[in-house]
């Protein structure tokens, strides 16, 4: 059993599933308090279309959808800002519309490419050492971003009005919080799958809800919850060959139903 825990693709898969899990469980604090949840699940599953795009032009998927996903995010923000419509109906349109475009791109790749359903489902074992280094440098600028500006977005999502009196420009940090989104959401579609990525974002910050006392233990709460994830989600994947993006989810529910049980009981604060 250690034997198979030492091995190489073992190592990659747990540094790769944790570095991702941190930033995940930290920023989706934010997702949660905005209720940002269907904007990530709408970046994750038009990321289809940038593997396809990817796949059709020769392209790496894992490099190009970074490119695809942050264009997305920029769209969204830009259209929804000049758009007398809400935020929720112009993500609509702009899922539909980049999915649509990514079903007919995958039409002509039918019996090609088997990698679609790798960042479909997620295959974290798979991982390779450009994967590493995307993970890598996506921890350090999500922390870098996170740790200067984490109060700031706590101010404009829960006072608005008083940021603005403060001086801070509120249309401007949501887009730059969008934009970090998207990349998170590109880097973490080979760990856990276009389908389950939202759930790395949404599951450990609830968890952390329930038997938190304050927005300081909220934070490390969801940031320990999504670590203990990505542990044990791999270490399961590894020993008894269960998909690892769907192991690293199913852990991070047990953790809320866990939370859920208890929050009538204590609360922790630190």
């Amino acid at each position: 059993m250690l034997e198979i825990l030492l091995m190489p693709f073992a190592i990659k898969a747990l540094l790769a599933s944790s570095l991702i899990s941190v930033i995940c469980a930290w920023s989706g604090v934010f997702v949660t308090i905005k209720n940002m949840a269907y904007f990530s699940e709408s970046i994750s599953h038009s990321s289809l279309a940038g593997i396809a795009l990817a796949l059709w032009l020769g392209f790496d998927p894992s490099v190009f959808l970074v490119f695809f996903s942050v264009v997305m995010a920029a769209a969204v923000a830009l259209v929804a800002q000049s758009s007398i419509a809400s935020r929720d109906s112009v993500i609509g349109i702009i899922h539909a519309t980049v999915m649509s475009a990514g079903i007919i791109l995958l039409s002509f790749l039918r019996g090609g490419n088997t990698d679609i359903a790798r960042y479909l489902f997620g295959d974290v074992l798979a991982v390779t050492n450009t994967d590493i280094y995307l993970c890598s440098a996506l921890f350090i600028i999500s922390v870098a971003y996170l740790s200067a500006f984490s109060k700031t977005h706590a101010l404009t999502f829960l006072t608005p009005e008083l940021a603005k009196l403060n001086g801070i420009n509120v249309k401007k940090y949501d887009f730059m919080l969008m934009i970090l989104l998207a990349l998170i959401i590109s880097v973490s579609v080979k760990i856990a799958g276009a389908i389950l990525v939202t759930a790395l974002l949404v599951i450990p910050p609830n968890s952390a809800k329930n038997i938190s006392a304050g927005y300081g233990s909220f934070i490390k709460l969801s940031i320990i919850f999504g670590l203990l994830g990505a542990i044990f989600g791999v270490l399961a994947s590894v020993l008894f060959d269960f998909p690892t993006g769907p192991a690293i989810v199913l852990v991070n529910s047990i953790f809320y139903f866990m939370s859920l049980a208890a929050r009538n009981f204590f609360k922790i604060s630190f």
